[in-house]
């Protein structure tokens, strides 16, 4: 990915190649909302993650807890930290949750922390199936951030 010439290559070839596949996941997705739905509506964007999920479970027919034990959470935390720092230069960190901070006893606490060693954010895992959590992929921003006028980051 030497140019931007090649990139936008590499995209255009990678849009036309997914094209007709992502056509056909959301025609099954609309087919899912109609047979669930009384009412006929087009599939709207805040309802791609929950067909998705969905549609995993079908197609797939496997459980999240089937596959788990061969990728341990730990071994996976770390690939993705390797990953953000080659990528990003940042990193995560666990850190202590504080007694209220969190909705469940497992969720983890995650600074991210730039290569000045700033906080650019906290990330809240919420990783385990439980019993009334829906099973979906999901992310909220709880508290955000910006960058100020003088280049350092503040959370908010």
């Amino acid at each position: 990915m030497e140019t931007p010439e090649v990139i936008y290559e590499f995209l255009n070839i990678l849009n036309d190649n997914l094209k007709s596949k992502t056509k056909q996941d959301f025609n099954e997705m609309q087919k899912m909302k109609n047979i669930e739905s009384p009412i006929k509506q087009k599939i709207m964007p805040w309802d791609t993650a929950y067909f998705t999920a969905k549609a995993k479970r079908n197609w797939l027919n496997i459980s999240i807890t089937e596959f788990a034990p061969y990728f341990s959470l730990g071994a996976c935390m770390d690939g993705i930290n390797i990953l953000i720092q080659a990528l990003y230069g940042i990193r995560l960190e666990y850190v202590p949750v504080l007694s209220g901070e969190v909705w469940a006893n497992n969720v983890h606490k995650i600074v991210v922390i730039d290569e000045n060693e700033a906080v650019l954010g906290y990330i809240y895992c919420d990783f385990f199936e439980r019993e009334g959590k829906p099973n979906q992929d999901c992310h909220f921003t709880i508290r955000g951030g910006r960058q100020l006028s003088d280049g350092s980051y503040q959370v908010i």
